[in-house]
């Protein structure tokens, strides 16, 4: 593969879908750090309470015994990612990774992704048995859904960006992309028999590179029936 990528495909290792999810978010909050918060609170899902990113500009903030003209704080946090490519989260290996977190953060949270969540509530359990660490479960899907969701349409580096990073998703089997994707069809003076016996039939040498749910016919220019 001559092209250039943003994201290298060829490591065997889990390292690989770590260090790009990684880059993907750095280069979001280089890009725009109040996005990259939203994004990051959305995948998280703290909207109880949402991180603040970046520096908080405050002024005539009241304490017990003063009133400063002005204040700069920033919020300390840490987030750990254990990025899974095939099989359950290893329970025992997210417990351990309770030590990796510095013992100056006010908030920790540890974000496991994976290809399908396990809903295991044993795993929430133990890591917030004494309350220090938030754990998140989530999935390429959902990163990639919330990503899209909050750019803006004048993002097109970005855009560049969350598109690779999908189809190395893609290409890896990391994500359930044929759950939401329509392979559209022609049909012309088949239609009524396709519409009559519910069949739609096709040419074994035809190739779909791309997976699929649903499948659409076109005809007069609009999809005129769909099916599973």
């Amino acid at each position: 593969m001559s092209q250039i990528t943003y994201f290298q495909r060829y490591s065997t290792e889990e390292n690989w879908m770590t260090n790009s999810t990684l880059l993907l978010l750095s280069r979001i909050y280089e890009h725009d750090h109040r996005l990259f918060e939203r994004i990051l609170n959305e995948v998280l899902a703290l909207s109880t309470a949402a991180l603040e990113i970046g520096p908080i500009f405050q002024q005539q903030v009241k304490s017990k015994q003063s009133v400063p003209d002005g204040m700069i704080t920033q919020e300390g946090y840490q987030v750990i990612v254990e990025a899974k490519l095939r099989g359950a989260f290893d329970v025992d290996q997210l417990e351990r990774h309770k030590t990796s977190f510095d013992t100056h953060s006010r908030r920790k949270i540890l974000l496991a992704l994976a290809k399908d969540v396990d809903k295991d509530a044993g795993a929430e359990m133990i890591l917030q048995d004494d309350g220090t660490v938030i754990y998140v479960a989530t999935t390429y899907d959902k990163l990639i859904s919330v990503v899209n969701q909050e750019m803006s349409d004048r993002d097109y580096d970005l855009k560049e960006i969350i598109d690779d990073y999908e189809e190395l998703c893609i290409s890896h089997g990391l994500t359930s992309l044929h759950q939401k994707t329509m392979l559209a069809v022609t049909a012309g003076e088949t239609l009524s028999d396709n519409m009559a016996y519910r069949l739609y039939y096709d040419s074994a040498t035809r190739k779909h590179n791309t997976p699929f749910k649903y499948l659409g016919l076109y005809n007069q220019k609009r999809i005129v029936a769909i099916g599973k």
